[in-house]
C-alpha cells in the first residue's frame, strides 16, 4: 500500500523512517489514489496527518509474492502502464545491461536536473531485449554509478520503473523511470541472476 507524508511533516519523519525497518502506524487516513499513475496495484493509500504516530515494531514474519514480469508480457501489452512495475514485491524487471548510451539535456537549462536523461538496454534469460531510459535524477545516478561501477552483461533489476508506448498501436515500448520512487538493484540475489549469466556467457 502506497504511504503518503505530506512536505509539512517530512522532517519530523526524515531520521526515523529507514527502508526495511518495521514501523506500527496509528491514527491516519485511507483514501482513495487520484494520481494517474501510482506504485502499487491496490486503490486506496495512507496519508499521515499533524497527529499520526510512528513506532518501532518488532519484525514480522513476511510472505514475499515474486513475479517476474517477462519482457514478452511488456512488448504484447499484458502490463497495465498506470502501475509501477516493483522490484521484488508485486512483479520484477531483471536483465543484463547490454547497451549504454551518453547522458543528454533535453532542456536549455544546463542546471535543470528534470531534463537529463540516459537510455539502456536490458536482456532477459530469452535473449529479449528492452529499452530503458533514466530520467532526472535517476539518469544523474545511473551516469554515475555505472561509469564507477558497472560493466556491460552487469544484471541489474528495475524497481518502480514505468512501462510506456508511444501510442496503443505501436509496437515500440520502454520503461522508463518515474521520479525519485525509480530505483536501480545490481547483482539482485535471485535464481533468475544465474540463467541470465549462462545465456550472455
Amino acid at each position: 500500500m502506497e504511504a503518503t507524508i505530506d512536505r509539512r511533516y517530512a522532517a519530523v519523519y526524515l531520521d526515523s523512517m529507514k527502508e526495511k525497518q518495521w514501523k506500527t502506524i496509528s491514527t491516519f487516513i485511507v483514501r482513495k489514489i487520484s494520481e494517474r499513475i501510482r506504485p502499487t496495484t491496490n486503490p486506496y493509500g495512507i496519508r499521515f496527518m499533524d497527529n499520526t504516530i510512528v513506532t518501532r515494531a518488532e519484525p514480522k514474519k513476511t510472505i514475499l509474492f515474486k513475479n517476474l514480469t517477462p519482457f514478452d508480457y511488456i512488448v504484447e501489452k499484458s502490463v497495465p502502464y498506470n502501475i509501477l512495475v516493483v522490484y521484488c514485491n508485486d512483479a520484477e524487471i531483471v536483465g543484463a545491461i547490454v547497451e549504454v548510451g551518453g547522458l543528454r539535456n533535453t532542456s536549455a537549462n544546463m542546471v535543470d536536473v528534470n531534463g537529463y536523461a540516459i537510455t539502456f538496454k536490458i536482456m532477459d534469460r530469452y535473449k529479449v531485449l528492452l529499452t530503458c531510459e533514466a530520467l532526472g535524477q535517476t539518469a544523474l545516478d545511473f551516469e554515475e554509478n555505472y561509469r564507477q561501477y558497472g560493466r556491460l552483461n552487469m544484471i541489474v533489476a528495475l524497481g518502480w520503473w514505468r512501462v510506456v508506448r508511444p501510442n496503443w498501436r505501436s509496437k515500440n515500448v520502454k520503461i522508463v523511470s518515474h521520479g525519485s520512487i525509480s530505483k536501480v538493484f545490481p547483482e539482485p540475489d535471485i535464481e533468475e541472476v544465474e540463467e541470465i549469466k549462462m545465456v550472455i556467457g
